[in-house]
């Protein structure tokens, strides 16, 4: 009798190992499909995680490197001829910078992907081939520090829409669809198609400081590239923005809403003088 009533006993710690083994078998596969950084988040389960948060599993140790403190870097391309995605993440941007050394600006020196300063944590760089398979970059900083090639197929995938903060590349499937491009900070702001060899395309909006305006996708899939240093958004446009109200006076001293162009006495006036917001000539 003694033995029969331990039985349950029994039963019952064996089902509590088992039920304990699953949740460690979800807790793993949790792990390998969004990453340690964004699977310790308390949000994890509220929202998709970063894909530019670390580098994808998958990362080979070549194109990959983590430290603390200022060093030189170097990572090398897949592809020696072929252009690469560098991401760099910082743990405190006060007194930090980061320097891309090889391949070199325009002129000759190092360019300055993080600049001293900056409140921003985080760069996403398309870099052009010049023909070497080394990336170099210089890290200024005391504190830790990762840096990485991010592979491109793992390059996120625009699907309706889309916010994040400072410099950011994703991968638009294609299609003429109007977006509405927010941003909510005062800072400088561009979007561009990106070539093939990652050199800058047709620019699908620039603008400053805080606002919301419209802009025209690409038919042709590709990636396009944001510029900024302020948080942004960009979103399919389901209804039309009303453009800003903008007077201006002719000779003859009538006042022209800027509402459509308007030719008198030899002079165009135009509501979008930039004409930026649907050069989609790439596409």
């Amino acid at each position: 009798m003694a033995r029969t009533a331990r039985i349950p006993h029994v039963a019952d710690g064996m089902m509590g190992a088992i039920a304990g083994l699953l949740r460690g078998r979800r807790r793993e596969a949790e792990l390998a499909r969004v990453g340690p950084a964004s699977a310790l988040s308390p949000s994890s389960s509220l929202a998709p995680p970063d894909p530019y948060e670390t580098w994808p599993a998958h990362t080979g140790a070549r194109q990959r490197w983590e430290s603390r403190g200022s060093t030189g870097v170097q990572l090398v391309r897949l592809d020696p001829q072929g252009p690469a995605l560098l991401v760099v993440h910082l743990e405190r941007p006060a007194g930090s910078w980061v320097e891309l050394t090889s391949p070199p600006d325009g002129n000759g020196g190092p360019r300055q992907i993080l600049t001293h300063g900056s409140p921003l944590t985080r760069a996403i760089v398309p870099v052009e081939s010049d023909g070497r398979e080394a990336i170099r970059l210089q890290m200024h900083t005391r504190r830790r520090w990762r840096v990485w090639l991010h592979p491109p197929e793992e390059i996120p995938l625009w699907d309706g829409e889309l916010g994040s903060t400072g410099s950011y590349v994703l991968r638009h499937p294609g299609g003429r669809v109007p977006l509405r491009i927010t941003q909510r900070d005062g800072a400088a702001f561009s979007l561009h198609v990106l070539r093939p060899d990652f050199g800058l395309g047709s620019l699908l909006y620039q603008g400053n400081g805080s606002f919301t305006a419209p802009a025209v996708a690409p038919r042709k899939a590709g990636l396009l590239y944001v510029r900024s240093r302020g948080s942004w958004n960009i979103a399919p446009n389901a209804s039309p923005i009303p453009s800003p109200v903008l007077k201006r006076r002719d000779r003859g001293g009538e006042v022209l809403p800027n509402g459509r162009p308007t030719l008198r006495r030899g002079v165009v006036t135009s509501p979008h003088p930039l004409n930026a917001t649907t050069d989609a000539s790439d596409g």
